[in-house]
């Protein structure tokens, strides 16, 4: 694979926004900072947050040459519906995570700069 196709099937987001917690138990709004290490060849990604470490490498659910679909969950457990939508907007550069249930309702929004791929974190085993 050339270095010109992995640049743009392998690359790393570096985001800023805000994370707006809409209802539930402490409404309000933080500032949000985070990597996404996107391998969009092997549908591949995993999110740094913010003084944190990839807890794990993800599939990709979508990929347009308009929207990543990074993950989309709609599930019933314990008599509440959980409902989860992170996805990156290709044209303008946006990323946008929603996450929903009876209790809790939040939304995350940042805008994102590509960055040179940074690989994964290593297996411990």
């Amino acid at each position: 694979m050339s270095a010109a196709v992995s640049a743009a099937l392998m690359f790393n987001l570096v985001c800023s926004g805000y994370a707006d917690t809409l209802s539930g138990a402490k409404p309000g709004r933080a500032a949000f900072e985070a990597t996404i290490i996107l391998d969009l060849k092997h549908k591949q990604w995993c999110l740094y947050e913010k003084g944190q470490a990839c807890r794990y490498v993800a599939h990709i659910k979508h990929v347009s040459p308009y929207f990543i679909v990074l993950e989309k969950q709609n599930d019933r457990f314990n008599e509440k519906d959980n409902k989860r939508y992170r996805f990156i907007n290709r044209v303008n550069g946006s990323y946008g995570f929603k996450q929903q249930n009876a209790a809790f309702s939040a939304f995350t929004g940042a805008g994102c700069a590509k960055q040179p791929f940074s690989g994964f974190p290593e297996p411990v085993f």
